[in-house]
């Protein structure tokens, strides 16, 4: 008894199908996979491009039998062996000694040349040429129009167009093909015809010049801070130093030190920071430094570092600060635009906040970083970043450095902005949902993110980094060491198209 057909997918690939089988599937009827029913009458055909959606279906349903359909008219010697439930669309071209498994998808004017072996669950999309002995694992997909070199094993996705000329082990496209790889960077393209119009022809590319000048005007609007002012220096280390140059000019008692969280960056054991600082274990609840109670304990300022857009639990540091009547910094190097409920910059909720213009971050180009500070000590941060000078440059203070950003480097940085922050912005705007909190770190109102936080695992196509390396050993910091082993840090941008 002749077996009944039913197409199993109901979308616009079923009516292609039922166009090109006219004759053999005109009173077909079609399905999705939960209306599939056992009979001892019905022979299933596929109309599902996803081949990961065909191998679950089977899975799920090992008793349902598949009908192989194809149109070829070869003799027995170029014949195909086709597996069962594989579709050949038409005006393919076999030659002899093909094998193609169960349940693939062989797209419209595909050629597959002698000897080759394909494996279950493969899609070959239209036009793709198969050169001699070429072995297609299980599961692959090759792109429409593609060229795979004779005697090539692959192994996982090839791209449309690509020209395939040694054997694939990742995702891959190009001419030739090359592996596809997210690097950690953004991809930043560099306008030089802007950076020179920027630079004009005033020839003052050294310290303090006027565009160092128009980039911290800048700030204001692009980092929605209405009551800090930028300092432009000429690295994020920079800031941090200035940080507290700022308070021993103005002489603050630090005596009682400042309290980090051990899970951050080393610039904190360095220069004017290294008799003043006080790691402290990672606070497994609100993620910052594990503050300890008591008035002898309590330091003269707590700096939270919010990593890579995720923010801290800032009200309670807020709260803390207020309390014990200690001062509250950030280092915000890869978070400059985290919002708070109220729509502020969380850059505004301290009493002084870095952040880092490296190449690394999004909104970096080259080297430089920024230090935001209330209006009324932003004169003293200029003459402290100018080596100290009194304005009359009769007087020299010992707490000063050249720590300028020069104009060629905010040219730039703002180069960059001009070109690629709009994009940047709507990138993660598009793409928030993706985002999520990482306790104890939080997800922000909004932000822009350097990187996602994730469980540590495989990531072959991605540049994968390990932040941040505890600055003090297990015993002393065993919660920072925990989530450092435990997790890991996986790019957040649109350019893994730019590098193979």
């Amino acid at each position: 008894m002749s077996s009944d057909l039913v197409v199993v997918g109901n979308g616009r690939h079923s009516t292609v199908l039922k166009s090109v089988y006219s004759a053999k599937l005109h009173n077909a009827r079609c399905v999705v996979d939960a209306d599939m029913k056992r009979s001892d009458h019905e022979l299933y055909v596929w109309a599902i491009g996803d081949q990961k959606a065909r191998e679950n279906i089977v899975t799920q349903k090992p008793w349902a039998l598949f009908a192989t359909l194809h149109s070829l008219t070869l003799d027995d010697d170029s014949m195909p062996v086709l597996g069962e439930g594989t579709v050949v669309m038409q005006q393919c071209l076999f030659e002899p000694k093909v094998v193609v498994g169960r349940h693939c998808l062989i797209n419209t004017r595909v050629q597959i040349h002698h000897d080759c072996r394909i494996g279950d669950f493969v899609n070959i999309g239209p036009g793709a040429i198969l050169l001699g002995g070429v072995h297609v694992e299980s599961g692959v997909m090759i792109g429409a129009g593609s060229i795979v070199r004779e005697n090539v094993r692959v192994a996982a996705t090839v791209g449309m167009g690509s020209v395939v000329t040694k054997n694939v082990h990742r995702l891959s496209w190009g001419r030739p093909a090359a592996p596809s790889y997210q690097p950690w960077c953004w991809y930043k393209p560099i306008d030089f015809i802007h950076m020179k119009r920027l630079l004009g022809h005033n020839q003052r590319y050294s310290n303090g010049g006027p565009l160092v000048t128009r980039l911290a005007q800048e700030i204001p609007i692009r980092f929605r801070s209405t009551s800090m002012e930028a300092i432009p220096v000429s690295s994020g280390t920079a800031a941090l130093h200035l940080m507290v140059a700022i308070q021993l000019e103005l002489n603050v008692d630090l005596s009682r030190g400042i309290a980090v969280s051990a899970f951050g960056f080393p610039s904190v054991l360095q220069g004017n920071w290294r008799s003043l600082v006080k790691i402290c274990d990672m606070d497994p609840v609100h993620g910052g430094p594990l503050l300890s109670e008591g008035k002898d304990a309590t330091p003269a300022v707590v700096c939270l570092t919010n990593p890579f857009g995720y923010v801290v639990d800032l009200s309670y540091y807020r709260e803390y600060c207020r309390a014990h009547n200690c001062q509250l910094w950030m280092d915000n190097a890869a978070t400059p635009l985290a919002l708070s409920m109220d729509g502020r910059n969380v850059c505004d909720l301290a009493d002084a906040t870095m952040v880092s213009l490296h190449e690394t971050k999004p909104l970096g180009r080259g080297e430089g970083g920024l230090l935001l500070v209330p209006t009324k000590l932003a004169s003293v941060a200029r003459r402290l970043i100018n080596f100290g000078f009194s304005e009359d440059r009769q007087r020299i203070s010992v707490h000063g450095n050249n720590w300028k950003m020069s104009d060629f480097a905010a040219a730039a940085i703002l180069t960059h902005w001009h070109s690629s922050w709009e994009r940047i912005v709507a990138y993660n705007r598009a793409n928030w949902d993706q985002v999520r909190a990482v306790p104890p770190f939080q997800k922000p109102t909004s932000s822009l993110m350097s990187c996602l936080f994730e469980h540590r695992q495989e990531r072959p196509h991605k540049e994968v980094h390990y932040y941040y390396t505890p600055l003090d050993n297990r015993k002393i910091c065993p919660n920072a060491w925990a989530f450092y082993d435990a997790h890991q840090c996986v790019p957040f941008h649109d350019n893994n198209n730019h590098v193979h």
